[in-house]
């Protein structure tokens, strides 16, 4: 099963605007002038590094609110 990439997308503009931890990663890679696309492809990663974290290590992310 594959994820539209319009899915994709407003899962990462909420995680952004909702964690302030990912949101400080995706405003720095936008200040080191990389391109909105290239910036959420660099947060889709750590995301998915996050998760893989979470299950890895059976711990609970907490959510660094904005």
């Amino acid at each position: 099963m594959y994820l539209h990439k319009t899915a994709i997308t407003d899962l990462l503009k909420v995680a952004r605007q909702n964690d302030e931890n990912l949101g400080a990663y995706y405003n720095g890679k936008i200040e080191n002038g990389k391109h909105h696309k290239s910036a959420l492809n660099a947060l889709a990663a750590k995301l998915l590094r996050i998760v893989y974290w979470v299950l890895k290590n059976d711990k609970e992310y907490k959510v660094q609110s904005v």
